[in-house]
């Protein structure tokens, strides 16, 4: 397979002009459509904003109140009972919420206004609010028995919303940050509880989290080029799939197949090659211009050694995405017999992919249906990945969109495969 490899990475670096033109062009892009659109990514406050209402049909007084019940009827020193009383009675989960949300930080982003469940249905019917974020009955009480007693599967926010957008995000963003500072505070406090010599938790030990301190710094405003640098760049790097079959495609007419075959190589070999190939000039475009405007337009000034692997891990799986990519258009090329036709619908399907999966256009433009098509290609999940990693940094929801990048590549290369001519010879 290295001869295969070797010699379409000399084919590209061959032609150095067209290199050059590579990488530049996805920068001067960046730029200027950072400064022409900056208004669509970024906006004033008003403009990228949301309204959300907040229902909450829990009492947690009540809750409290049952489940100090609960406590007392356990066979448990009364000791214990009485530090898991007052640590929990010290940690009010709805009262939390509304504090993160009334922070000033969080209120220049998501407005809030907490109403009753008709109400907030009327609201969300009428488009005066995005959301609506419901507490339901029983929430606080299922919660303090999972956290302190380990009973049941614990609470559940609700947030009902017409349509998925960006701004949607941002509020789950937010919710979610909370679920999970307040799951790791309370289990802290359980361990502490269990603890030999830990039996007491003073209240200034465990302080209720700030969450609109401390989610300014997970949420972070997306700028416009921060998000055309990548989808510029994302975009640039799919056409490379293209490339790849077209040198394919003078292959094919030199009867590269058949000459594999006589010389008594197996004819995949060809195939791998172009699939690594592929990969290492993907990931050295993307790197490349995403390096390039992060020096010439400060994009990700400041961040951790955490969120740099968190990109790195995005580049390489989005490059063996191309790379499948690639080798299903290489398999389809020495299928069809009419190479320029096969070339032509290559191109415009990349194009197609790029504009609905939010490669020249930001997703929130589109209308919803675009939207959810856009989602399932390539691009367009790889781009909303990156962007979510780029405000949240949140490693969890990062894994599971990689895995279903890399099924969704591993699907690709096994298409190939089966489309790649085995027998007698290419058309």
């Amino acid at each position: 397979m290295f001869p295969y490899l070797k010699k379409d990475l000399l084919i590209f670096w061959r032609d150095r002009s067209e290199m050059l033109v590579v990488l530049l062009v996805p920068v001067v892009l960046s730029v200027i459509l950072g400064f022409a659109l900056s208004s669509w990514i970024e906006g004033e406050p008003s403009e990228r904003s949301v309204s959300i209402a907040l229902v909450v049909e829990d009492n947690e007084e009540s809750a409290i109140a049952a489940f100090r019940d609960t406590v007392q009827t356990l066979n448990r020193d009364e000791e214990w009972k009485a530090s898991v009383l007052h640590a929990s009675e010290s940690y009010p989960l709805i009262e939390g919420l509304r504090m993160t949300f009334a922070s000033d930080e969080i209120k220049e982003w998501i407005h809030t206004v907490e109403t009753s469940t008709e109400q907030a249905s009327e609201l969300l019917e009428k488009k005066e609010v995005s959301a609506v974020l419901t507490i339901p009955s029983g929430f606080s009480l299922q919660t303090l028995k999972r956290a302190w007693l380990e009973e049941g599967d614990g609470g559940t926010v609700v947030v009902t919303a017409p349509d998925h957008s960006i701004k949607l995000d941002m509020v789950m963003g937010v919710v979610d940050r909370y679920v999970r500072e307040a799951n790791v505070g309370m289990g802290l406090r359980y361990v502490l509880q269990e603890a030999p010599g830990q039996q007491q938790v003073n209240e200034g030990d465990l302080s209720l989290p700030k969450g609109g301190v401390e989610l300014l710094d997970s949420v972070k405003p997306l700028t416009s080029f921060q998000y055309f640098s990548v989808s510029i760049g994302m975009i640039f790097t799919v056409f490379i799939a293209a490339t790849i079959a077209l040198h394919a495609s003078g292959e094919k007419r030199e009867r590269v197949i058949e000459r594999i075959r006589l010389s008594g190589n197996n004819p995949f070999h060809y195939l791998g090659g172009k699939l690594v190939a592929s990969f290492m000039i993907a990931c050295m475009q993307l790197t490349s211009v995403l390096t390039i405007c992060h020096f010439v337009l400060g994009l990700f000034h400041g961040r951790s050694a955490g969120f740099w692997i968190g990109i790195a891990l995005i580049i390489m799986m989005f490059s063996f995405m191309v790379a499948s990519m690639a080798s299903v258009f290489t398999s389809v090329m020495f299928r069809m017999s009419n190479v320029d036709a096969a070339n032509a619908l290559f191109n415009l399907l990349l194009i197609m992919i790029g504009v609905i999966g939010g490669g020249f256009v930001p997703l929130y433009v589109l209308p919803e249906w675009l939207r959810s098509i856009g989602e399932w290609t390539p691009n367009g999940h790889a781009l909303t990945m990156a962007l979510s990693w780029i405000q949240y940094e949140d490693a969890g929801r990062l894994s599971s969109q990689l895995l279903f990048l890399f099924i969704y590549a591993i699907v690709l290369v096994a298409v190939s495969a089966l489309v790649y001519p085995r027998r007698g010879r290419a058309i």
